[in-house]
């Protein structure tokens, strides 16, 4: 029992730092360097530990180990010797090998589902919480893993936000076996259009930026059948791609005109 608390408690923190890598106002934080706002970023680091009340500090790191901001006024940092962060730049993954491209680019946040790399827009991409935060439901099961009461941005009110298991919908023509709850650790929420959708999928990658000339065009599915997989993207290696998750219709089939049609046959 203790161990499995302990284990719940590193997926989680798992995913607050995902969660801080994919927000876009931190990432232009960081670019900006010197001239970045560093009192908006406190501030926005300070609403998330209120929300979350497990941390007393939250630092941000440039690769050197220099610290860019932290919380505590009272105790400022300017460097980390921290040999976790040595360890962390030189850790290995699922490494990507992005096409070098001279012409516009598009930026991506990928995904891990069931060991394979999946890619969303980053346009469409709000944040991502752990699983432990999901409501399971009974109801239009199998792909509809569950809800979220969700909170955007601090809003007083929640809205209703389904989850999607992305492991059922787009492989082995929905068939595969679901995960379990440490398997599938993380939920992407993802907008189109003002709606909100989650999106179960087992971890978070990386955000990338690939060339428009490297983006094939939207795949066609045969016989108007269902097809969330939108575009693929050609990497560096030979015969290598990765498939983009078309967010726009997974979003429209919960709330477009054909959302009842789409949850009786799932």
């Amino acid at each position: 029992m203790i161990i499995d608390i302990v284990v719940r408690n590193l997926f989680e923190r798992t995913a607050d730092v995902g969660f801080l890598a994919m927000d876009e106002a931190i990432r232009q934080f960081i670019l900006a360097g010197p001239q970045g706002d560093r009192h908006a970023i406190v501030a926005l680091l300070d609403a998330y530990r209120q929300k979350y009340t497990v941390y007393d500090e939250i630092f941000i790191l440039d690769p050197q180990g220099r610290v860019l901001a932290n919380l505590d006024p009272a105790h400022p940092i300017g460097q980390s010797h921290d040999p976790l962060v040595a360890r962390t730049l030189a850790a290995t993954g699922a490494e990507i090998d992005v096409a070098a491209s001279a012409g516009k680019v598009r930026e991506f946040a990928t995904v891990l589902i069931d060991d394979a790399l999946f890619a969303l827009p980053a346009g469409n991409v709000i944040e991502a919480i752990e699983a432990s935060r999901m409501l399971s439901t009974s109801t239009f099961k199998p792909v509809l893993a569950g809800a979220l009461d969700y909170h955007e941005g601090g809003a007083a009110a929640s809205v209703f936000v389904p989850v999607v298991d992305m492991r059922l919908l787009l492989l082995a023509g929905g068939t595969a076996a679901a995960p379990t709850a440490t398997q599938a650790r993380e939920i992407v929420i993802v907008r189109h259009a003002g709606s909100l959708v989650g999106l179960l999928v087992d971890g978070l990658h990386d955000v990338l930026e690939f060339g428009e000339s490297h983006i094939d065009a939207p795949l066609l599915m045969f016989g108007g059948g269902a097809n969330y997989i939108g575009n693929l993207i050609r990497t560096a290696r030979p015969g290598d791609t990765i498939q983009v998750v078309d967010v726009e219709r997974i979003v429209m089939n919960f709330f477009g005109p054909r959302k009842q049609a789409y949850l009786v046959a799932s």
